[in-house]
């Protein structure tokens, strides 16, 4: 079901809003500045460094903005809208917490993974990524790192956008939203369509996207208490091809799959000289359909609800106490009809309590902080996870910080159920995945000349233990199941990253590499050993030119026409963007995006085409 629009009608608020509101300096703190993803209080000055992507009018649509992360593998099945997979420094697709303003995105139905197909941030501010295992303060998920797209608004916005251009594309969006002293406000709404590209490698049918969302954002700031609510609506459909049975890759059919989400919280917020409390309620729920030649084949519906109680108690300005208290309750729902497979008609319900602290500690150039968070589960073990972060800032131009601690990731409900229950067996005695983490670095400012610059360097260490196996084949029941593996599965790597400005240029450049292997020693697949890009940016009065290039290493896949599944490369490949914009007046924006400039012809999943090159047309409005 496809949710009408409401554009037209937000378009005609911002024409009858006849008096401005001026905005103001906000109360306390820039919101610029916070990050919510390093403590469970929101902070503007965080142990460990946090990524900031902030978005500005050259970022690319959709998932392609975290490319300029290293160490970020992007897997997407094929045209716009097909399902596309993150993973981070060499971690599986869904050991990647997403939050939007700090509420779990991740979809129970979908063995907790999010579909970074559906991440089109138009209502959104910046992103924030904090790296490493972070379950000791987001639990669950949190085993690779954290990602939260921020939706705050940090100054007035008026503006409404609509784009054309290659594969029938056709994008409209409005966002009117402003901040004061006591309020804010977010709304936003997109409606973007595409007639897409020929998934397949044989054939030419054309596999579309449609995407239709709408947001719903507001806070009351007082002096003591802050009061805030979000509510925000997610549409899509998307064509994909069926996989062939005979070579397991896509070929031309007409599939289609629908998805809708809701995500709704609230939260109050109370200080004191030396206290703070927060209390958030937070609501998700999703339904995934699958159809073929117009019949529905299957139904996916996963359902989360969480309260959280965050508190923190400063003893001085050196030392502060946090403490976590939170509920969660999931459920899972398929029904499908009954075929020679199996039955996947099920429902299925899990609930989990947990309890944590964090102590921050500062002396002089020193900073710290010591957590620990106990996940009571329902259905299966309960787990235990931990966090040491330490940060030592010297000259004023350097910092030099660690990181040690685990990430967890509890069985989904399929690996734990089953997807067809009496074919495909569940395992209901799985173990939460453990991932034990190190990480180092140093951020460094430099300054020569009339050039600022700033550079990052990571070195990391994981290694992975109860890995879940999500299709294994028992040979005493001729059945496949979900096993943890007994060994470790190891990801060591380093980061590098640049960050130079001189006049109206700045010059971005970050190259990851890491080193995956799975318990048996053999290379991870979906995950190239090389990843990098460059970024340069002008600006001059009204004129803004980006350029970007990616590169993306060679990567292994598997090649399932046989048993077991064969080992195949996917070859390198490197992604040229440009984007050039100019304001013709002051409310008035032209602009030009071209995606793949050189025509590259590569695959992120074996048999699956991606997109070839790309122009569009975009044309911005200040109300």
């Amino acid at each position: 079901m496809k949710i009408p629009c409401p554009l037209p009608m937000l378009a005609l608020a911002s024409l009858l809003h006849a008096v401005p509101v001026n905005a103001a300096e906000d109360t306390q703190q820039d919101p610029e500045t916070i990050v919510v993803t390093a403590h469970r209080i929101p902070t503007s000055d965080p142990v460990l460094p946090v990524k900031i992507i902030r978005f500005e009018h050259h970022s690319p649509v959709g998932v392609e903005v975290l490319r300029q992360l290293p160490n970020f593998a992007i897997s997407q099945a094929g045209s716009m809208g097909g399902l596309t997979q993150v993973r981070v420094r060499g971690s599986e697709a869904n050991h990647t917490l997403v939050m939007i303003d700090g509420v779990e995105a991740n979809d129970p139905a979908t063995g907790s993974e999010y579909n970074f197909a559906h991440m089109l941030p138009f209502a959104s501010n910046h992103i924030e990524f904090l790296p490493g295992a972070q379950s000791a303060m987001w639990g669950s998920d949190a085993l690779a790192g954290v990602i939260n797209v921020s939706t705050e608004p940090t100054h007035r916005i008026r503006t409404l956008g609509i784009e054309a251009g290659s594969f029938g594309t056709l994008v409209a969006n409005l966002q009117l939203a402003d901040r004061t002293k006591r309020y804010y406000y977010n709304l936003a709404v997109l409606d973007y369509t595409t007639e897409g590209t020929n998934t397949s490698r044989s054939g030419s049918e054309e596999d579309g996207y449609d995407h239709v969302s709408w947001h719903v954002s507001g806070g009351w700031l007082a002096d003591r208490w802050r009061l805030r609510a979000m509510l925000r609506n997610t549409s899509t459909e998307t064509e994909f091809d069926p996989l062939s049975f005979t070579t397991f890759q896509p070929v031309d059919g007409d599939n289609d799959g629908e998805h809708i989400e809701v995500l709704a919280s609230t939260s109050l917020e109370m200080s004191g000289q030396r206290w703070f409390q927060q209390l958030q309620l937070s609501y998700l729920t999703t339904q995934n359909t699958a159809f073929a030649d117009g019949a529905r084949l299957s139904v996916t519906e996963g359902e989360r609800v969480k309260a959280t109680y965050n508190g923190s108690f400063s003893f001085n300005p050196a030392a502060e106490l946090q403490l976590l208290v939170e509920y969660e309750e999931e459920q899972f729902d398929q029904s499908g009809a009954a075929s020679f497979f199996g039955d996947p008609n099920q429902s299925q319900e899990i609930d989990t309590i947990s309890a944590g602290l964090e102590y921050l500690g500062r002396t002089g150039d020193f900073a710290w902080s010591a957590s620990l968070r106990h996940d009571d589960n329902s259905n299966f073990d309960d787990a235990t996870s931990y966090r040491l972060a330490l940060s030592y800032q010297f000259r004023n131009t350097s910092t030099l910080w660690a990181n040690y601690g685990t990430g967890i990731k509890n069985p989904s409900f399929v690996e734990r159920f089953g997807f067809t229950p009496n074919t495909f067996i569940g395992n209901e005695s799985l173990k939460p995945e453990i991932n034990q983490h190190l990480s180092i670095g140093l951020k460094q400012s430099l300054s020569f000349s009339e050039v600022e610059a700033e550079l990052g360097i990571t070195l990391f260490r994981d290694r992975l233990e109860d890995e879940i196996n999500g299709f294994f084949f028992d040979p005493m029941t001729f059945r496949f199941t979900a096993v943890n593996q007994p060994g470790a599965s190891k990801r060591d790597g380093a980061e590098l990253t640049l960050r130079a400005r001189h006049g109206n240029n700045t010059v971005e450049l970050s190259w990851g590499v890491v080193n995956a292997e799975e318990d048996d020693g053999n290379t991870e697949i979906r995950r190239p050993r090389h990843a990098g890009n460059v970024q340069i940016t002008h600006q001059r009065e009204r004129l803004a030119i980006h350029l970007a290039a990616y590169y993306v290493d060679d990567q292994d896949d598997l090649d399932f026409v046989s048993f077991p599944a064969a080992r195949v490369k996917l070859d390198a490949y490197t992604l040229l963007r440009a984007h050039v914009s100019f304001a013709l007046t002051d409310n008035f924006e032209v602009a030009v995006r071209l995606e793949n400039l050189l025509d590259e012809e590569y695959e992120d999943l074996l048999g699956f085409r991606t997109p070839g090159r790309a122009a569009y047309l975009r044309l911005r409005l200040s109300l």
